[in-house]
């Protein structure tokens, strides 16, 4: 009568590890946009962001503008561009989207050298940055992360640094390349990721690199984290994002033509691709119930993979 007993708290803990580490599949569920001419036509969309209400906002670096689509894929209006719905912003090949703690949209105007705060018509109500090399100023930024603060990183690429503000634009902090704490681990960084792993971290991928970097929000290195050896072929990483539930990492591989997942100790676990043509990957965002967004250079267009 003993010896079942003895197999009870074995089979539990299987159990509760099985539930707590899911292991998802994810097939191609909604296409945004189309080729040609028109309201919903995308050219080069670069980054998308989630919306209140399921709106998918896609930035067309292109195009200059950001075009909103509800969740089935129908065009709702466009920000800038010819075809804006308001008044145009004046984007400059603007090449990344970030939301706020607040909830609040931001993009990186890359070509203007500044950080844009929409409100909720889509009319700037904030701007950080102009070209230079001083402190607080910018130089074609790449990309923005903030944290639950709501302090703003922002990847100033042509400086080859990382400059810190608070949410009403001060200059906070300026990670610099060449200083000691940094060296060998920040080389013209492109993408940035928040992470609240271990009280708050940040994820930094550098133009060119296949591996991240982790850096402490006083901008002291961590860590590296490489792509394991199963990942096969070519590749060029050249956006990423961290899902907040189990910290599991999908990276969007350019040369690959695939969105890389990986554990939160750097295992691989999937590939995901278009089965329907190829894809060339850029900004993504994954939701909680893993749901994965990502503009989709190859098809002109942005793609919803959901979990099967």
């Amino acid at each position: 009568m003993a010896r079942p007993l003895r197999f009870v708290p074995v089979l539990l803990v299987a159990a509760v590890a099985a539930w707590a580490v899911p292991q998802f599949r994810w097939e191609v569920a909604t296409r945004y946009g189309v080729r040609g001419r028109g309201r919903n036509e995308l050219r080069e969309p670069v980054d998308v962001a989630l919306l209140r209400g399921n709106v998918l906002a896609v930035l067309d670096r292109d195009r200059e503008a950001i075009v909103l689509f509800d969740r089935d894929g129908r065009w709702l209006r466009s920000i800038g561009g010819r075809r804006s719905s308001v008044p145009d912003p004046g984007f400059d090949r603007p090449i990344a989207l970030a939301l706020s703690p607040r909830g609040d949209l931001w993009v990186v105007d890359w070509g203007n050298h500044r950080l844009v705060r929409l409100g909720e018509d889509g009319a700037p109500e904030q701007v950080i940055g102009t070209m230079g090399t001083a402190p607080g100023r910018l130089r074609r930024p790449s990309d923005l992360a903030f944290d639950p603060s709501g302090r703003l990183y922002v990847a100033d690429t042509g400086n080859d640094r990382i400059q810190v503000f608070a949410r009403d634009g001060r200059l906070l902090d300026v990670w610099r390349s060449r200083e000691a704490a940094r060296q060998g681990h920040l080389d013209r960084p492109v993408a940035l990721g928040y992470t609240a792993r271990g009280g708050g971290r940040l994820w930094v991928l550098n133009r060119g690199g296949a591996a991240l970097e982790r850096f402490d929000l006083e901008g002291r290195w961590e860590r590296t984290l490489s792509l394991p050896p199963e990942v096969a072929g070519d590749v060029e990483l050249v956006a990423f994002f961290q899902e907040p539930a189990f910290y599991r990492l999908f990276l969007s591989d350019a040369a690959g033509g695939r969105i890389i997942v990986l554990d939160r100790k750097g295992e691989k676990l999937d590939e995901l691709r278009d089965p329907t043509g190829p894809m060339d990957p850029a900004g993504l965002v994954v939701t909680r119930r893993m749901d994965v967004f990502v503009a989709d250079r190859a098809g002109r267009r942005a793609l919803r993979f959901t979990t099967r």
